[in-house]
């Protein structure tokens, strides 16, 4: 009988591996957040013909990209007019700076002011995530001629999962 138990003992010690428990090995996969970028002005049928930002994201946030030339990949930028042509570039964070993207949108046609578009971001399991970390630069709104038009705002809303 006690050769059973021993038996069972070291069965069960075997068993256990140095492998420090917790998620038996499962991978946790980063989650996903959504910024909508929106304008607003004085009069709600303001027109723009091209829209520039720089948008700083926080610590653990990053954007899928091309990590040679910084394009961002396709289906991650989504402009709200499926008539306007947008792009973004991704600059990855440095010791000295956040990581960012450049968003610019144009539509021939022109967009009225409210929403732009929507950027889908990839948020480092354990990251913190709120709006206050997301912040914007630099940016222009331009009338049919390349001038910039004053008395726009821009918006971020985060949409977090």
């Amino acid at each position: 009988m006690r050769f059973v138990w021993l038996a069972l003992i070291v069965a069960l010690l075997a068993g256990c591996g140095s492998g420090g428990g917790g998620a038996g090995g499962s991978v946790v996969q980063p989650a996903q957040a959504t910024v909508a970028v929106s304008t607003e002005a004085a009069s709600a049928s303001t027109v723009l013909y091209a829209v520039q930002l720089t948008l700083r994201l926080p610590a653990g946030v990053t954007v899928a990209a091309d990590p040679a030339s910084g394009e961002v990949s396709a289906g991650i930028l989504h402009p709200v007019d499926s008539a306007a042509l947008a792009g973004a570039r991704y600059q990855a964070a440095t010791a000295a700076a956040q990581a960012s993207v450049t968003l610019n949108i144009v539509d021939p046609a022109g967009l009225t002011v409210g929403a732009l578009a929507t950027l889908t971001c990839t948020v480092s399991p354990g990251s913190a995530l709120n709006g206050t970390g997301f912040t914007l630069e630099g940016f222009s709104a331009k009338d049919q001629n390349g001038v910039v038009i004053s008395g726009i705002t821009p918006r971020l809303t985060l949409q977090a999962p």
